[in-house]
């Protein structure tokens, strides 16, 4: 009888919870757009996550950035990490079925995840706010443990096998062969 740590551990729970923190993520990704992110600047009511999201995503052109080049790409950065969470299944998808740059996109959501967090520290946001953090924060963790998983997963290794002795057909075929080739 296995232990339920050996069941834990076994590449298919791992990618079970790896797909279900991920799909945790992306959920609270699309819920975090309709949440108050950052209270009223204008008085005009909060901004929600999908106002911080079109903001940031304008900063990615560089006529948006009034002279201040380093401050604009830091906000033009979150505009990157939300198109990389929201291209994220696709780009999972293809990656995570092997190949050589299948840690790339777990790399890219670490890196993503580090950009989000270093805009925590100001301790402004709303709800949004931090339910857009936490779901960076899932689906990174997500994609570590699939890639993990594709790792574990066991590969059929062939095992030698003893040459089986050969039939008088068989023979007879090869000896015919090896003159043929003789001939030619």
């Amino acid at each position: 009888m296995k232990s339920k740590r050996g069941k834990r551990n076994s590449p298919e729970s791992v990618r079970r919870i790896g797909r279900n923190l991920c799909f945790a993520g992306w959920g609270l990704f699309a819920l975090s757009m309709f949440l108050p992110a950052l209270p009223p600047v204008f008085s005009d009511g909060p901004f929600y996550g999908w106002h911080c999201a079109w903001i940031v995503l304008l900063m990615l052109w560089p006529g948006n950035w009034n002279g201040a080049v380093g401050e604009s790409l830091y906000w033009a950065s979150f505009g990157l990490t939300n198109l990389l969470l929201f291209t994220s299944p696709l780009l999972m998808r293809k990656s995570l079925t092997g190949g050589k740059l299948s840690w790339m996109v777990p790399i890219l959501l670490a890196i993503a995840t580090l950009d989000v967090f270093s805009l925590a520290r100001s301790g402004d946001g709303l709800i949004g706010f931090y339910t857009w953090i936490f779901s960076y924060a899932l689906v990174t963790s997500g994609s570590f443990c699939l890639l993990t998983a594709q790792k574990r997963q066991s590969t059929p290794t062939e095992t030698p096998t003893a040459p089986r002795p050969r039939t008088t057909e068989e023979l007879a075929a090869e000896r015919e062969l090896e003159n043929y080739l003789r001939t030619v």
